[in-house]
């Protein structure tokens, strides 16, 4: 959480300096105008620098920043290798021929198997298959990702303390101060007037101020006041304890604070003759002759003295054609420098993974088991006994209909969806399908359940039944056609594959709203791994009994060909990140290079690994199954893993046997 929030700093750092180098270009051009405008202009760099930019705009010209910064959220990336589109990978572990049934899974419809658990929470280091130690690069990077966060949390309470050690200095000296009435107090430890305070300001002014002096000083602070400078000066220090390694908000500072003093200074002598502004002008430079060096104050004469008198003599008209070319300034600084790009609006906008039914249900790194009856040890029971299940954003989705696994067969023909807490408590029913003979797949995505389903044993139609989480929106669609299993669904929009008589493999696109459904892509000689949906693109995992090959299919019918992998087994995932396991190889997809890059992947010790099975993904954290073989040990074989994409590191949670 403290890195994300950092990052997002740095990442609002970034884009007001472009805002604060903007307005210093302009500046100049407004020299001979009231200083309101230039003054104003600094308002927007304060919004900046306080709120993260959320609103997207075809005309802002901030650069394609991500939501935080890369070095920050992705430090685990940082000197791997990616990896050419023509490249073959050769896999540090072969498989042994194992098929994609026995490799366990939970939350996902690919390789369904009832699994037995084992305790085992120990952090497990790699010693072959030519994995890098935890403690090599990984470790170097995680050190150098925490000393970043220490100095920036170190320079961070230093400016602070700073700021806070000299208000207090302050404080101290002016106690002793007497009240002249209303808000102006006399010090005696004060050689220059002051404001301090925002929500009872005071003024603090010296004794030995002569009549007329005092007269002009009381205006200008009463200004100050009057315009909410203190408040804006507190608001500044703010920023640059936030800022503090950014030279462009220092520099923003010193500026505001001297157009903030020189339009005060021009409301002070609006209505003023000569005189008075030469008297005026006399007055601010005996008070910078005797400054009293107490910045955290609005001090009368401690800011810039020389420009501010050549400004007092000038008296400045309003002309309305310079107000209406500010006006427009101020709508174009926010429309290109307080917005993000739309195209990086879209890129950043991550993609939910699907969270498919299983008899198992992961949440939080916790594995639950429908039917605590079983022999099943270290695996929570839920509240209901199910054996199709799924848990999404920490609520149980369930049917208590008994569903044969081994072909989806739904035995009484009636299939109903519920709802509830992992407690047991707030049920609701979500779906209720009266004449049901065989689920194809059941998701849950993006706020939606869908669920594809024959009707009967010789139908020759796919119905899809799309409910919001909340149980409201019930829509269902039909589509006539010899389609497969393992029906993808995104927005509204679903995927399917089938095999036709020549031996082709053929992937189609559902148009849900329409009732549309579309070829997107014919191939031979391959054999279907698997598939996901990224970003409205189709990703494919195919065999062709040598090598593994990944592709992209947009709904352009576009293809683009990532390569071949040395491997037997693979497994696509796509949420907020896109993976790719290839045996026990793991991988993910630069989705700005559109190249995809090998991870760090920490394997248990001791384990003859085969293949990875990936599961679904948390927040930061990806899990998957790890398969493989323990010597002299035939009751473990299946290995659950928590992968934290952020850290870059891998935890071993659950061990367990799949028969």
């Amino acid at each position: 959480m403290v890195v994300k929030i950092i990052g997002t700093i740095w990442r609002m750092s970034v884009q007001a300096s472009i805002l604060i180098l903007f307005i210093l270009a302009v500046r100049p051009f407004l020299k001979r105008y009231p200083k309101i405008y230039s003054y104003v202009l600094w308002i927007f760099v304060g919004i900046s620098l306080l709120f993260p930019m959320s609103i997207s705009s075809p005309f802002s010209l901030q650069p394609n920043l991500p939501e935080s910064m890369a070095f920050l959220e992705g430090s685990q990336d940082i000197g791997t290798k990616t990896l050419a589109p023509s490249e073959k990978v050769q896999n540090p572990a072969q498989t042994s021929g194992l098929s994609s049934e026995n490799t366990g899974a939970f939350g996902t419809s690919h390789g369904q198997s009832q699994t037995a658990m084992q305790p085992d929470g120990n952090l497990r280091i790699p010693a072959e298959n030519g994995v890098s130690n935890p403690d090599d690069k990984p470790e170097n990077q995680n050190l150098l990702l925490r000393l970043f966060c220490i100095l920036y949390l170190a320079g961070l309470c230093i400016v602070s303390l700073c700021c806070i050690t000299q208000y207090l200095r302050v404080r101290r000296r002016i106690a002793s101060a007497v009240l002249e009435g209303g808000n102006v107090w006399l010090c005696e430890a004060v050689q220059s007037p002051f404001v301090i305070g925002i929500r009872k300001p005071r003024i603090l002014l010296p004794y030995t101020l002569a009549e007329p002096e005092k007269s002009y000083i009381l205006r200008h602070e009463k200004t100050h006041i009057r315009h909410h400078d203190p408040l804006a000066r507190v608001i500044v220090l703010v920023c640059i304890c936030l800022h503090w390694w950014n030279p462009f908000v220092w520099l923003a500072s010193h500026f505001m604070e001297q157009d903030m003093e020189m339009f005060c200074d021009e409301s002070t002598m609006q209505y003023a003759n000569l005189n008075e502004r030469k008297a005026y002008a006399k007055t601010l430079l005996s008070c910078a002759g005797r400054q009293s060096g107490l910045a955290v104050g609005l001090a009368f004469g401690e800011s810039n003295t020389e420009r501010r008198v050549k400004n007092i003599m000038k008296k400045r008209k309003n002309n309305l054609i310079v107000l209406f070319c500010v006006i427009l300034l101020s709508v174009f600084c926010v429309a290109a420098f307080m917005t993000i790009p739309k195209a990086a609006e879209d890129q950043t906008k991550s993609q939910e993974a699907p969270v498919y039914f299983d008899d198992f249900a992961l949440n939080d790194g916790v594995v639950y088991k429908g039917h605590p009856e079983n022999e099943i040890e270290d695996a929570l029971p839920l509240p209901v006994s199910t054996d199709y299940c799924a848990i999404y954003n920490n609520e149980l989705y369930y049917t208590t209909d008994y569903i044969e696994r081994s072909i989806d067969h739904v035995v009484d023909g009636h299939l109903t969806i519920y709802c509830c807490g992992l407690d047991g408590t707030n049920q609701r029913k979500l779906l209720d399908l009266p004449e049901i003979y065989t689920i194809m797949d059941m998701a849950l995505r993006d706020g939606y359940l869908y669920c594809a389903y024959h009707k009967t044993e010789n139908d020759d139609k796919i119905h899809i039944a799309k409910v919001q989480t909340s149980g409201e929106g019930l829509t269902e669609y039909e589509f006539s056609g010899e389609y497969g299993g393992l029906m993808l669904f995104w927005k509204d929009r679903a995927y399917s594959r089938s095999f036709g008589l020549d031996g082709n493999l053929i992937f189609y696109i559902h148009y849900l709203e329409t009732g549309e459904t579309k070829e997107l892509y014919r191939c031979s000689g391959y054999f279907f791994e698997d598939y996901c949906v990224w970003n409205g693109k189709l990703l494919l995992l195919l065999y062709d009994n040598e090598d593994l090959t990944l592709f992209s299919v947009d709904e352009d019918r576009n293809i683009k060909n990532y390569g071949s992998y040395t491997g037997s087994l693979g497994r696509l995932l796509s949420g907020k990140s896109t993976y790719c396991s290839i045996d026990t190889a793991l991988y993910r997809l630069d989705e700005k290079e559109d190249t995809w890059i090998p991870l760090e992947n920490i394997l248990p010790e001791g384990v003859e690994s085969h293949t990875i099975f990936l599961l679904g993904e948390e927040g930061d954290d990806l899990y998957y199954t790890v398969s493989g073989e323990v010597p002299d040990n035939e009751w473990y074989n299946t290995f659950l893993v928590q992968y934290n994409t952020v850290l870059g590191q891998n935890k071993l949670l659950r061990t367990y046997y799949t028969p």
